[in-house]
């Protein structure tokens, strides 16, 4: 009876055993997938609910009134939830409730701020991200108001305002790269942009404007849209890059191209920044049905070469703040360069792969210097090639015969710059492979080169840090008075530093600024005064030159100055003699004269035991050259901030023990800012 029992037991447990393990394994599998975080992110008109998961899961959602809410169950999941309420409150979703329903079920409810648009999709797990339920919650009023607003902000403008859009690249769900420290890149760009834009709004007749303020995402076919309803004359792409390689480091310019990329790295910086709507989710783009149009339309307009004008001169510009990793724009099919009408750049300002690189990023001063230097190419884009745009409208073309050659243009780059090759430049003028290109030669280029309209009259100078009525006069051939009277000043009006001024119509243009500049260190040189004397600032001398605070400048050294900073030097002056004042040394006029004491004693047949007469003609060398600046009438000088005596001494062609005696002070006496000093 009980051998009975046990095989009747036995049978059964046979029999229920494939039960029993398909049991475990529907208990493994509802185990194995789970809802691992809620997170979400806000935009002007949308937000995002991001469910993470561990694997891919299945949806159901509808949508209840009185109160507005959404509802997504989640299925095939374990129900639980890693928190139950996150509070938003962004005027579109109001809160998320979830909790676990049922035995493999997950109720997720959206409480709107009112009835709103929903889409929901899956997301497939990629860059070390794991599979994700998306929710974007949309508000049809608020886009059509900021689409109103877009589309209204040139005809609100002053005729002949030129419209800039920065584009902070990735955002949101999309972190583009990530530096050690978990330093990511929509973060940086989002920075750089914001200073680029308040940079470019205080320059006049420019106005510019983010396609994205917050840590949001945005589909790259968007971004090209918000572009085109400002009717841009600009459009810059802000990223950092990033490599394998820890010490890769500069910054470098792309330009669009549909006839493959002009590298290997500039196609695979496109992949990598065309990849953002994968990352980021790309069913919130809606990309306009006409983009086939709009890229055939680019492609028969000027945009494409124009895009390359303009950043060959980024280039040119960042490479005075920076380290280049590119010396030449590169091309290839970026998407968020498919700008129709609208001259487009995609700037990767560094390495953020590379740490000393990344923390140079984060740091503001080398932000706003770098920002500085790319508004300064906007503004130059603007003034000697571009005409703001019409709605609609593309800038007009004109066909310039000739370039003068200036200092630092190489036939590559001019090849660039006017859309043609150098094989074709060498042909129109006659030169050979091993022709060198002259300053100041006239080049011909060819008929149907593409060159954007030049400056309109009439003509403006922007002022700079330094710059004063006389020195403008003298400059654009013109007197103080009639600057006075175009700009409606008075003799006490003062002139400030951004102020656009009004030339007359026949105004000669001046001379390009060269570039890179450097100011060879002397004797007795600070940089407060170098600072001051090149119209910028000390932290800005420090950065392009690596100096920190402690940094002492050394006699003789190259200081590297900004791109912007025109060195005035004084005329050179051949004097044939120089009467010797109270406290002047052979070895210190033979530094002012670019001379030499032994040459001085030569020409004066004076031993080594000689001694200098206060009122003695000394005979000077026919080539000698007078470094001090002339000495300004009526023989007094303002104290300015980071004046010194020994400064103002080698300025004026003196001495500090002079200049101690004729105002009464002593060595060491400190200079008062608006203090008057006597010089003569």
């Amino acid at each position: 009876m009980r051998v009975r029992v046990l095989r009747f037991l036995v049978s059964c447990v046979l029999v229920a055993l494939p039960y029993l393990w398909c049991s475990a394994g529907v208990a493994r599998a509802s185990g194995a997938n789970s809802l691992t975080d809620i997170r979400y992110w806000s935009a002007p008109t949308y937000t995002r609910i991001v469910l993470d998961l561990q694997q891919e899961a299945a949806f159901k959602s509808f949508t209840l009134t009185n109160p507005a809410r959404i509802v997504v169950d989640v299925t095939g999941v374990v129900p639980k939830v890693p928190r139950d309420l996150l509070v938003i409150n962004d005027k579109i979703v109001k809160q998320v409730r979830a909790a676990g329903s049922g035995s493999d079920r997950v109720r997720i409810v959206l409480d709107l701020d009112q009835q709103s648009e929903h889409t929901i999709f899956s997301l497939g797990a990629i860059d070390a991200k794991p599979p994700r339920l998306v929710i974007d919650v949309s508000r049809p009023d608020l886009e059509e108001a900021d689409r109103t607003r877009r589309t209204q902000t040139r005809k609100s403008m002053q005729s002949g305002t030129r419209i800039v859009v920065v584009d902070p690249g990735h955002g949101g769900e999309d972190p583009g790269a990530v530096g050690r420290g978990r330093i990511y890149e929509k973060n940086i760009v989002l920075a750089i942009s914001r200073r680029l834009v308040n940079n470019l709004n205080r320059k006049p007749g420019i106005k510019a404007y983010l396609t994205r303020t917050g840590d949001y995402f945005i589909p790259l076919a968007k971004r090209v849209e918000i572009a085109r309803q400002y009717s841009a004359d600009l459009f810059i792409s802000i990223h950092t890059d990033a490599s394998f390689n820890t010490k890769a480091a500069g910054s470098s310019v792309y330009c669009l191209s549909f006839k493959g990329a002009s590298s290997n790295t500039a196609r695979m910086v496109a992949k990598k920044e065309n990849a953002s709507d994968f990352i980021g989710g790309i069913p919130l783009g809606r990309p306009s049905g006409d983009l086939n149009n709009i890229i055939f339309d680019l492609m028969q307009t000027y945009s494409v070469n124009a895009g390359l004008q303009l950043g060959a001169l980024v280039l040119k510009e960042i490479g005075v703040a920076n380290r280049l990793h590119t010396r030449h724009v590169q091309q290839a099919n970026f998407a968020v360069l498919r700008a129709p009408h609208i001259p487009s750049v995609l700037i990767e300002t560094d390495y953020l792969s590379n740490p000393g690189r990344a923390r140079r990023l984060r740091d503001k001063n080398f932000q706003e210097m770098f920002v500085r230097h790319v508004a300064l190419a906007v503004t130059i884009f603007f003034r000697e090639y571009s005409t703001p745009q019409q709605p609609g409208q593309s800038s007009p073309v004109r066909r310039p015969v000739y370039h003068m050659v200036r200092r630092g243009d190489t036939l590559s780059a001019l090849a660039q710059r006017y859309g043609t090759s150098v094989a074709e430049l060498r042909r129109l003028n006659a030169m050979s492979k091993k022709s060198v290109l002259q300053t100041g030669r006239k080049l011909k280029l060819p008929a149907a080169v593409h060159q954007l309209s030049s400056v309109r009259r009439p003509v403006y100078h922007m002022v700079r840090r330094g710059d004063t009525l006389s020195a403008l006069a003298q400059r654009y051939g013109t007197s103080v008075a009639a600057l006075r009277h175009l700009n409606g000043m008075s003799k006490k009006s003062v002139l400030q530093t951004g102020r656009k001024l009004k030339l007359p119509a026949a105004v000669h243009q001046p001379s390009p600024v060269r570039r890179p500049v450097y100011h060879m260190v002397r004797r007795g040189d600070t940089l407060s005064a170098l600072a001051q004397r090149y119209g910028t600032s000390v932290a800005e001398l420090r950065c392009l030159n690596g100096m920190n605070k402690k940094s002492v400048l050394q006699t003789g050294r190259k200081l590297k100055l900004p791109a912007v900073a025109v060195k005035q030097p004084s005329p050179v002056r051949r004097p044939a003699y120089h009467t010797v004042r109270r406290g002047d040394t052979l070895s210190g006029l033979a530094q002012r004269y670019g001379t030499s004491v032994a040459e001085l004693r030569r020409l004066n047949g004076m031993s080594k035991k000689s001694v200098l007469q206060a009122g003695r003609k000394l005979k000077l060398p026919a080539a000698a050259v007078k470094q001090s600046s002339p000495v300004r009438r009526p023989g007094y000088h303002t104290v300015r901030r980071g004046d010194t005596l020994s400064g103002l001494a080698q300025r004026y062609g003196t001495s500090v023990a002079r200049l101690c005696r004729l105002n009464g002070i002593r060595t060491g006496t400190v200079l008062h800012v608006g203090t008057k000093l006597k010089l003569m």
